[in-house]
């Protein structure tokens, strides 16, 4: 199967496992050679990735230094049945 059978999901997920340059670009201009949408629209995909960064895979709070983990859970918690 030719790589522009693919759903633009899964090419555009095999385009952000290339590294950005030339070879993200040959994978970009062989999957979408005759077809100019969809290449713009992975090109638009890859840059709003680049420009989100890392910031998912940042926690969104800092915990308090006094939380240390499941030893700060309220014991009457452990109490509760919950079957």
């Amino acid at each position: 199967m030719n790589d522009s059978n693919f759903p633009i999901d899964e090419l555009f997920q095999h385009a952000l496992d290339i590294p950005s340059g030339p070879q993200r670009d040959e994978f970009l201009n062989r999957v979408a050679a005759d077809r100019p949408r969809l290449r713009e629209r992975l090109s638009r995909l890859l840059q709003a990735a680049a420009a989100a960064g890392d910031f998912l895979e940042q926690p969104a709070i800092t915990p308090h230094p006094s939380v240390s983990g499941p030893t700060s859970i309220d014991p009457s918690l452990h109490a509760l049945d919950l079957s």
